[in-house]
């Protein structure tokens, strides 16, 4: 069995999830995955299960023989290929971590395409919500289905209220916006923008267009419920977030325009060349 471990929120749950999936199917292993940060973090919560996955929980029994003090000290002095306990080494993809042997625990975030791009459609059917949206998100998806859609995703909440979070992630300034706005209208005919975000009333102030706007966080859908209608829109432009990082990889629109923002993190010198596929637009 292989085991990865989870941590954070949604998108990150995602990428982790998204990689546990590809190493079952890929060598033919049964893998779990391990809840047990959430444990110390209980602002944090483990949310996969409204979506349809299809990968166990480890049990107490299935992390035992990695939680050994003595063994963890020995593993780190052990050459990467002959570890028990496999720890992403870097931002990059990394292709070694595809081809490890059974009985291993996997530790990291994995946020690039090519850990999952031959599992796409799996993953297409595996994010899918198990009860559906609900009402309020059918309004909304309905207004995006009649409409040239375009999902922008602000993220605020800890990324401005928490020092730590701001230099770590930094926060994308009001002119990424408006220059991806431009592109989209660019290439786009008659856009309708739906704005996602956990500061409603910032970019109902701040996000002006001439095209209709509609604020969809202002409706009390759920999160998984948001990314869901993200994926549906036509074109997407993102935050400096995996969560609307999915919302984009799961649009199936074959014309689809993705905008990213070219920094992700503070710390602009970070390794991103494997995050944002290549088809989509940086700026």
């Amino acid at each position: 069995m292989i085991i990865v471990r989870l941590c954070g929120g949604l998108g990150n749950q995602m990428f982790q999830y998204a990689l546990a999936r590809t190493l079952s199917l890929r060598l033919r292993i049964p893998s779990a995955l391990d809840l047990s940060w959430f444990t110390g973090h209980p602002y944090r919560h483990y949310v996969l299960d409204v979506f349809n996955t299809q990968i166990k929980i480890a049990q107490a029994d299935d992390l035992k023989p990695f939680q050994s003090p003595i063994a963890r000290f020995i593993d780190k002095f052990l050459p990467q290929t002959k570890r028990k306990i496999m720890h992403e080494r870097g931002f990059s993809f990394d292709s070694g971590i595809l081809s490890i042997p059974d009985n291993r625990y996997v530790d990291g975030y994995w946020q690039s395409e090519k850990y999952f791009t031959e599992i796409r459609n799996t993953l297409q059917k595996e994010f899918t919500l198990k009860t559906g949206l609900g009402s309020d998100a059918q309004k909304i998806a309905s207004q995006i289905r009649s409409s040239n859609a375009v999902s922008l995703h602000v993220r605020r909440g800890d990324y401005v209220s928490n020092p730590k979070f701001t230099a770590i992630h930094g926060v994308l300034p009001l002119s990424y916006y408006a220059e991806a706005m431009k592109l989209i209208e660019q290439k786009a005919q008659s856009p309708h923008y739906f704005l996602f975000s956990d500061d409603p009333t910032w970019v109902t102030q701040n996000i002006k267009s001439a095209f209709p706007i509609t604020v969809v966080s202002q409706k009390g859908i759920a999160e998984a419920e948001d990314l869901t209608l993200m994926s549906i829109c036509k074109h997407n432009i993102i935050a400096n977030s995996s969560f609307s990082w999915w919302g984009a990889w799961l649009n199936n629109y074959g014309g689809k325009i993705v905008v990213a923002p070219k920094n992700w993190f503070g710390d602009t010198s970070k390794d991103m060349r494997d995050l944002i596929p290549s088809s989509w637009m940086q700026i």
